[in-house]
């Protein structure tokens, strides 16, 4: 079994154990469960947890706080289909929470799951690593940048491509930035790496987010095209990055973003090489998901 597998047949159950905490309402479990499952792509929490084993952590000393991220990302889904925002009415193949359970409670739902996930990190902070303000402020941080950047975004401030980029950083880099800084918390002696986490997260922040938007517009059809409603970009009027590019410009755009992130993981490998006085290693579990 390689890692991703261990990693998220774990972090499945753990995820579910922690998100029905508490709960006694059966509807509200229904509706909860409904969001999280089937499962998406899990990409955070395999990011987070990749970058943790490359710097000497296990799986389990990651897993509740790779549950908080995929939490908190979840939250910010349900918040972005609702009608006042992107009024899509389905991902995933299936149907939004709100058209599936009525808007108010979709509303609490993601209301329940940004508390849930900033409880779950003060709770295993306490416990095992004793860094409860500087990780729990990390996971609050990062939402609030993330719904600073929706504000943006539905305002259409992206006029410009490097005020597209910035929606970017704090709509999507910003909790990629959290789950990397988080996993770079458990590694007490690595407060060296702090600039070069947060360079690597915002290039494959943007990068990350360009593909999709590279999807929507169909110049290449993937799987993540096929998932979500019509373009809701397009729909609400909203620029995008690629919307203010040629179509010849899109492509090299889009590759000059994954070369960036991939070079700024070169530099994160040899910030740690420097730190830890090793000859040569590899971050072999963070490339195999770039």
């Amino acid at each position: 079994m390689n890692w991703q597998s261990e990693f998220l047949d774990s972090f499945e159950v753990r995820l579910r154990t922690l998100l029905l905490v508490g709960i006694q309402d059966q509807k509200f479990q229904e509706a909860l469960l409904y969001q999280f499952f089937p499962a998406g792509k899990r990409l955070r929490p395999r990011l987070m947890a990749a970058y943790a084993l490359d710097l000497g952590q296990s799986i389990e000393s990651i897993l509740d706080f790779a549950c908080a991220i995929e939490i908190l990302h979840t939250a910010s889904l349900i918040h972005d289909d609702l009608p006042a925002l992107d009024n899509d009415a389905e991902r995933r193949g299936k149907p939004t929470l709100h058209i599936k359970v009525g808007q108010g409670t979709a509303l609490l739902c993601a209301d329940y799951l940004i508390a849930r996930a900033l409880a779950i990190c003060s709770e295993v902070s306490v416990k095992k690593i004793n860094r409860t303000g500087a990780i729990s402020s990390t996971m609050a941080s990062a939402f609030c940048d993330l719904c600073f950047g929706q504000e943006l975004d539905i305002r259409n401030s992206a006029a410009e491509l490097e005020c597209s980029l910035d929606i970017y950083d704090l709509k999507t880099g910003a909790l990629f930035a959290a789950g990397f800084e988080i996993a770079r918390l458990l590694c007490f002696e690595q407060e060296e790496l702090k600039d070069e986490t947060k360079t690597f997260a915002k290039a494959f922040g943007r990068s990350f987010q360009v593909l999709n938007d590279f999807s929507d517009l169909r110049v290449e059809l993937t799987d993540n095209a096929k998932e979500r409603s019509a373009n809701s970009d397009a729909r609400n009027k909203r620029a995008t990055a690629l919307s203010l590019l040629s179509a010849n410009a899109q492509v090299e755009f889009v590759d000059n973003l994954h070369r960036k992130s991939r070079e700024s993981l070169k530099s994160v490998e040899e910030a740690f090489v420097r730190i830890k006085g090793l000859e040569e290693i590899k971050f072999v579990h963070l490339r195999d998901l770039l």
